[in-house]
Order: C-alpha cells, then structure tokens, then sequence
C-alpha cells in the first residue's frame, strides 16, 4: 500500500495462463484505504494522466477550423498522439471561446470533425474508427462471446452535420486484447463481417471477469 502513492505510474494487466495483456496504463490519482469488518480494502482511483483537464478560457479568432481547435485541445492533454486524422472540417465566421472540461471540448470538436478521439494503452488517437488496427481476432462463441449480439442504433450531431450510427453489443469472457479502435471479426447467428469497437470496459468481481464492446 505504501508503494501506492498519487502520481506514481500504474498499469494493470490481466488474462489467462499464457495470454495475458495491458488493460490499462496511466498514473494514479487517489487512494484510499478502509476497514469492512475483516477486511481491509484499498482503492485506488487512475487516470492516464495526472494534468488538469479544465480550461479557463482559450480564444480562436473567426476562420479558425474546427481541426485546429482539436488539434490544440488534444496537445493539451499531455499524451503522444499516436494519430491525427481528420475524416471532415468546419471553419467557424465567429471567433470560438473554449472553456470547461478540456475531455468534454475533444469530443465536442471531434464530433465536429467527424472522428473519435481515444486513449489507448499511453497513447492518444483521433481518427475515424473504420481507420483501426486489425486485431486478427473473431467474436465468437468459441472465443468466448456470452449471448448473442444486441443491435443499437445512435445518431451523432455536430454543427450541420449528421449520421446515424448501426452496432451491435457483444460480452465476452475477459479478452484483454479489445480496445477502442480495434478491428475484428464478429461471427454469430445475428450477425456476421468485419466490425470496429469504438467503446467499452473490462468488468470485475468475485463471480465473473467481462469485456462488453460496442462496435460497428
């Protein structure tokens, strides 16, 4: 407990005998430490960085674009930028005040832009999510898909721009090599071809270690 100290590097790792891989890397931000009858429990609270995310108030004069404005935001955070691809741009006639939570203003300038903006593994990405890296690896039951896959449906506004977004959900046993950006393959009685995770979460406790995905 004494080596978990805020601002220390951490990383978490998991998987089976054999196959195992990084979750999640960053720095730890919070620690806290209570008795629960017998047992004594530590949590610990990590982020992938330890700057300050908010913003006072950052000006750009009319006829900036909306990419400029990402770009800066994302240089902000501190962390290599793996990728900067924009899929679409938007140059604003009045000059733009940015302010509040420095997250927040990414992904509202990434909408934008028509990309997502992600952190994986220390790394920083802003592309489209059809731009991901192949994983060579298929969802399915025998890899350890639970149930079958749910359809969803999201739209995604942003200035004039609009598009509805078709996915499935898909959980898993623990598959540590799923991260957002990821390309793989799904294979299933519902649906079948090549499909991009654009968000999820690991999930543990005493009965079960999950990987539920959103992708499309």
């Amino acid at each position: 407990i004494k080596q978990l100290k805020k601002g220390s590097a951490i990383s978490i790792e998991a998987g089976y005998i054999g196959d195992t891989g990084v979750l999640f890397q960053g720095y730890i931000t919070k620690v806290s430490t209570k008795y629960d009858e017998a047992d004594k429990i530590t949590t610990i609270y990590a982020m992938d960085d330890v700057k300050d995310h908010s913003i006072q108030s950052l000006a750009f004069a009319a006829g900036t674009s909306a990419s400029t404005i990402l770009k800066t935001l994302i240089g902000m955070t501190g962390l290599p930028l793996a990728a900067f691809s924009p899929r679409r741009d938007y140059t604003y006639k009045d000059s733009q005040t940015v302010d509040g939570d420095l997250m927040d203003n990414i992904k509202r300038y990434a909408a934008v832009c028509g990309i997502s903006v992600y952190v994986s593994k220390g790394y920083i990405y802003a592309r489209y999510i059809t731009e991901g890296d192949s994983l060579n690896f298929r969802v399915s039951p025998d890899t350890g898909m639970i149930g079958s896959p749910n359809p969803y449906e999201e739209e995604v506004t942003a200035e004039d721009y609009k598009e509805t977004v078709n996915g499935y959900q898909v959980e898993m046993t623990l598959q540590h090599r799923m991260c957002a950006g990821a390309i793989v393959e799904l294979s299933s009685r519902e649906a079948n071809g090549t499909y991009r995770v654009c968000s999820g979460e690991h999930r543990f406790s005493i009965y079960e270690c999950v990987t539920s995905i959103k992708m499309y």
